[in-house]
């Protein structure tokens, strides 16, 4: 199984942009004070910070606090050498350094949509944070400036026996399955014990089409075999035969998923706001 690499495609910064074909921006800010931080590896348990789409949910100032309530969801991600995320409607990736027990950011570029609502800055993130860790919450704290994130899937994906393996999709209760079946349309999801997934879809038998139709980025699990898909990059070429955009809707239905089971050979993702399940049979 080969999945996309999340450490150095920049479709992580404007991949979500090209299905639609939308005209965009690139906004860039940087940090250029003296760098005085301490060159040490990254201490053990920083390291858990990687891979994980957290949510900013407290921004303090000094004796201020940031209210997030209305604010649309900002997630920042660690890798190994990038920051990367999204505001809700902008993503930005930036250049990461992970130093003993603090993290610097020196610099982010970031897509310039013209989006409504309110939206946390991600230049805010620039500059030499000390890590705090614990359970499912991160705190990130510069001077006066206190950043604090949250996740609920950060449990270990390695125990769970259907990372590192690829599963093809079998049967759904999704109306558009049976047209979708129609013109052999076979989704097929490729999932890593680095937290990472590629869901792929193409026509029988396999040609050049497979390779250009793909959604991929991140998951998590956490608690009650709930699941998270954080989708950061895709591409998107519209098949003969196959009218509208009805297979990426299908595709976006099922990595919007909230929860998973596996038995034997058939994993089945789930949907609690609708009832509708996905169940993928694992690839031989």
């Amino acid at each position: 199984m080969t999945l996309l690499s999340l450490r150095d495609d920049m479709r992580l910064l404007f991949g979500n942009l090209s299905i639609v074909g939308t005209l965009f921006f690139l906004l860039s800010c940087a940090d250029v004070s003296v760098d005085t931080a301490d060159r040490s590896a990254p201490a053990a348990d920083t390291l858990v910070l990687r891979n994980i789409p957290w949510v900013l949910t407290l921004v303090t100032m000094g004796d201020s606090v940031l209210k997030l309530d209305d604010y649309e969801p900002f997630h920042f991600v660690v890798g190994d050498t990038l920051v990367f995320g999204d505001d809700g409607c902008n993503s930005y990736t930036g250049g990461l350094e992970l130093r003993n027990d603090s993290v610097t950011v020196r610099w982010v570029s970031k897509t310039s949509l013209g989006c409504g609502g309110r939206r946390f800055n991600p230049c805010e993130l620039l500059g030499t944070w000390r890590i705090g860790i614990q359970d499912t919450s991160v705190v990130l704290t510069n001077a006066g400036t206190t950043l604090e994130f949250c996740s609920r899937f950060v449990n270990s994906v390695t125990a769970y026996n259907f990372v590192d393996k690829e599963w093809r999709l079998r049967a759904s209760n999704d109306t558009a399955t049976g047209s979708l079946q129609a013109v052999d349309l076979l989704p097929e999801l490729g999932i890593t014990s680095n937290r990472e997934f590629t869901l792929r879809w193409y026509f029988t038998p396999r040609n050049p089409i497979f390779e250009s139709n793909y959604v991929g980025g991140l998951f998590g699990i956490g608690d009650g075999e709930s699941i998270y898909f954080y989708r950061m990059y895709g591409a998107y070429s519209h098949p003969d035969g196959l009218s509208g955009l009805g297979d990426m809707y299908f595709v976006d239905r099922i990595i919007h998923s909230t929860h998973f089971s596996l038995s034997d050979t058939l994993l089945t993702m789930k949907r609690q706001s609708d009832g509708l399940f996905y169940e993928f049979v694992l690839v031989e």
